[in-house]
């Protein structure tokens, strides 16, 4: 079985466009992150927990819904320098796959 480590350089690796691949724990804590190689670092790794953290809640968030809206797929947010993608992971110890681009 991979592991989350792997995970997210497999991600990392399916397109060049990818920054960032990260797995992030229940409470929001990444376990395991891969940078694309070359570029200036947009966050910092205080900001970096903060960023997953956010990213986490607003993903319990949108599971509120769930029971009107059907299950979360994932999440897009579009900023004018950055696009971030969350996705649910159905896993006791991992929350979320958070992708940016």
């Amino acid at each position: 079985m991979p592991t989350p480590e792997d995970i997210c350089k497999q991600v990392l690796d399916l397109d060049k466009s990818i920054r960032l691949a990260a797995i992030a724990n229940q409470m929001g804590s990444p376990v395991a992150t891969a940078y694309r190689s070359g570029l200036e670092a947009i966050f910092s790794k205080e900001e970096i927990d903060s960023y997953m953290i956010k990213s986490v809640l607003q993903m319990k968030s949108a599971e509120d819904f769930e029971s009107k809206l059907g299950n979360v797929i994932y999440t897009l947010i579009l900023y004018s320098k950055l696009k971030r993608v969350v996705v649910p992971l159905e896993h006791p110890d991992f929350s979320v796959l958070l992708v940016s681009f």
